[in-house]
């Protein structure tokens, strides 16, 4: 939580792109500590992630897509008619709502609130069931088509397990294989990639709502094409998706 805020007051004071990355981050270590607590937790009262941290998430990440496609589109605003004065006034009116979820939000009294959930102590039998638990949804999901949402959860469940690893100071070498993967690196590289195609998805999903045309179309075509190739990276894309 001291992380979170952090990067919720550099966030106001800069607003760059990785400051909000390093918020989301942030959380993201917060959610998965939490569910591994919850397998330890024995106390009357219900351990869970605050409404308004989670708003402050949701509003961090509204802001921080609207950022990368900023810059993913950069190239593109001649070609394309977009107005990159349009994208700037969506980034300004997403960091309003984010901004006041930051002043009114109280970081002590939430920390002060979730302590009293937390189980007394966990152990490294409590990790082992987490990651167990954790590789067999990944085994579950990849047995399927996996859409997009697939791999966004595919992504939660690999962040759940390294976060918690590394807090317990482990090594998540004696955990694995997990998805496959024999070694840190290869995991680290799945997750950058899982990352970067999170990005696109939420890059082509702004590219649409910014309208279509002869313009916007060859960008869209480059964009998942992009997808495609990162999809198949991780051996699940069908070789004729590449095709185009």
């Amino acid at each position: 939580m001291r992380y979170i805020e952090k990067y919720a007051s550099l966030s106001i004071a800069g607003d760059d792109e990785e400051t909000i990355h390093q918020l989301r981050v942030g959380f993201k270590k917060l959610r998965a500590f939490i569910r591994l607590a919850k397998l330890g937790a024995t106390a009357t009262k219900q351990l869970h992630i605050p409404f308004q941290l989670k708003k402050l998430y949701k509003q961090a990440g509204a802001l921080r897509n609207l950022q990368v496609y900023y810059h993913r589109i950069g190239s593109f605003y001649k070609n394309a008619a977009i107005d990159p004065a349009k994208i700037l006034t969506q980034i300004e009116q997403a960091k309003y709502p984010l901004f006041k979820t930051i002043n009114h939000f109280h970081f002590h009294k939430t920390v002060k609130g979730m302590e009293g959930a937390l189980p007394k102590r966990l152990n490294s039998k409590i990790l082992r069931k987490f990651i167990r638990n954790n590789s067999k949804a990944i085994d579950k999901l990849w047995g399927t088509a996996m859409s997009d949402d697939d791999l966004h959860s595919l992504r939660k469940h690999l962040k759940d397990i390294t976060y918690n690893v590394q807090s317990f100071h482990s090594n998540i070498q004696k955990y694995l294989p997990i998805m496959g993967k024999t070694n840190k690196e290869e995991l680290n590289k799945l997750m950058d990639i899982l990352g970067e195609y999170h990005d696109w998805v939420a890059c082509l999903f702004l590219l649409d709502a910014a309208g279509s045309g002869k313009a916007i179309e060859p960008i869209k075509k480059r964009w998942e094409c992009k997808k495609c190739l990162l999809k198949r990276s991780m051996g699940i894309a069908p070789f004729n998706a590449l095709q185009s």
